[in-house]
């Protein structure tokens, strides 16, 4: 089954640059080793999802992956996925840990890493 994000609710943050460490173990921990070929960013991403059909009430979720610099990406094979969160400002707040980790090189310490 193929993992195809929603993109009529998904809200990326400015790319951040992959350091050499998190390169490194991402790449060791990852059983999709070809999604980090020419890739030099991360793209952290919330995406929404409506929590039943014509409800207008979404859940939230932050997404990773791996991106190159002019911000291209395989939609279907993304490094991190978190659970939802029952708001948008609770994800928020994760995007931002997620973030400041990606900056110190220290993003693949997230325990939820997807595979």
């Amino acid at each position: 089954m193929k993992f195809i994000p929603n993109f009529g609710e998904f809200y990326q943050k400015p790319l951040v640059p992959i350091g050499e460490n998190d390169r490194i173990l991402a790449l060791e921990k990852s059983p999709n080793r070809e999604i980090f070929d020419d890739c030099t960013h991360w793209l952290i991403a919330l995406e929404g999802k409506e929590i039943s059909e014509n409800c207008n009430f979404y859940q939230w979720r932050v997404l990773v992956y791996p991106a190159k610099k002019c911000g291209r990406f395989d939609c279907q094979h993304p490094y991190f996925i978190s659970a939802f969160f029952p708001t948008m400002d609770d994800a928020l707040s994760l995007t931002n840990e997620i973030e400041k980790g990606a900056n110190q090189d220290k993003i693949t310490q997230i325990p939820q890493a997807a595979s």
